[in-house]
């Protein structure tokens, strides 16, 4: 019995002794895994760096306007008697909107009339009789200068009661009605020049110092799409909103009539613009403090580079200097990599 005792313990004893052999010689045959990447190289994915457009944008919402607008007020207060065109409607300059009624007296349309026709039968009498010798010349001009003022107040009335529009363009916002009443500077219809479109939006504070006079914009709405340029910033921003009123000159307005003056218009404008960019993917750059780098390949070992950047998309970072066109650029596996070390390429892109 104590035999059998005896070589139980020493069984277990070499199979501890066993185990603690192969369990160290284990461990010696099998490196890290960090072992093995400092031996053969960290994996890496690469990409080159390439010269290409890049483009950064800010997104606003604005509205489609006419380069030149009229709006067609009345100087009196007065019924409408005739609106002689409709919504939508193009117009030549000088051509008549609409006409307030003539019977009122305030207008003084009938004094003004009758005065005229007063004043020609007058002139007509005068100049018959100065024919004949019968009346001087200083008669004559006299009722001759009499029927030139009946004439320009004759005018003027005429004027105040017929309101016509000052450029050629597409009637829009018509509220005159006839029958309705107008009261003096009461907007009954506005005029804009639609053939020379324009875009206006608002530009917060945050934005102003990107948002410079000739940037590209592209202007969508009602499913069509153009392209212009800033033409102008407010250089003071408004007292509700604190933004300031931008205009966009519209280059290649579409032939489409929904695209038109008052839609309201999707407004991209890019705040960089460059044809000729060297860029690299976002998931290259390294922030260390206020300085930006990023690893290349070099001879098969990483090589940390400070560089300038320019600015930064969500899909493109504009490299202004520190790194060359072609480089092999580390985009993955960077966060395990040092200046020096060794680098296995498992990707490129």
């Amino acid at each position: 019995m104590k035999k059998i005792i005896l070589w139980i313990v020493i069984v277990v004893i070499a199979s501890v002794m066993a185990f603690r052999f192969l369990e160290r010689h284990q461990a010696a045959a099998d490196p890290t895994i960090l072992e093995i990447q400092a031996a053969e190289g960290y994996p890496v994915e690469v990409e080159s760096a390439a010269i290409k457009p890049f483009r950064l944008s800010r997104l606003y919402t604005g509205t489609l306007t006419g380069r030149e607008e009229a709006d067609i007020v009345p100087m009196v207060g007065e019924y409408i008697a005739r609106v002689l065109v409709r919504e939508g409607q193009r117009v030549t300059a000088g051509q008549i909107i609409c006409e307030l009624s003539k019977d009122n007296p305030s207008a003084g349309y009938r004094q003004a009339e009758l005065a005229l026709e007063n004043a020609g039968r007058e002139l007509q009498r005068i100049q018959t009789l100065f024919d004949k010798g019968a009346v001087a010349r200083q008669m004559l001009d006299g009722i001759t200068l009499q029927r030139d003022i009946a004439k320009r107040n004759f005018e003027l009335s005429q004027r105040l009661l017929t309101l016509t529009t000052p450029i050629a363009g597409t009637v829009a916002n018509l509220t005159a009605e006839a029958g309705k009443f107008a009261a003096p500077g009461m907007p009954l219809a506005k005029v804009i020049a639609a053939d020379r479109l324009r875009a206006t939006f608002e530009v917060p504070a945050v934005d102003r110092n990107e948002i410079v006079i000739g940037a590209n914009c592209r202007i969508t709405a009602a499913g069509a799409t153009a392209s212009g340029k800033v033409e102008r910033i407010a250089l003071s921003a408004d007292q509700e909103g604190r933004a300031f009123t931008a205009w966009i000159k519209i280059d290649d307005a579409p032939d489409n009539l929904a695209f038109s003056p008052g839609l309201m218009a999707d407004i991209e404008v890019f705040v960089f613009d460059v044809p000729q960019a060297l860029v690299v993917a976002p998931e290259a750059i390294l922030r260390r403090g206020d300085d930006y780098h990023l690893f290349i390949v070099d001879n098969g070992k990483a090589k940390l580079l400070p560089v300038e950047i320019g600015a930064r998309a969500s899909d493109a970072v504009w490299i202004r200097s520190g790194l060359e066109p072609g480089a092999q650029v580390v985009i993955a596996g960077a966060d395990l990599l040092s200046d020096g070390a060794p680098i296995r390429i498992s990707k490129r892109g």
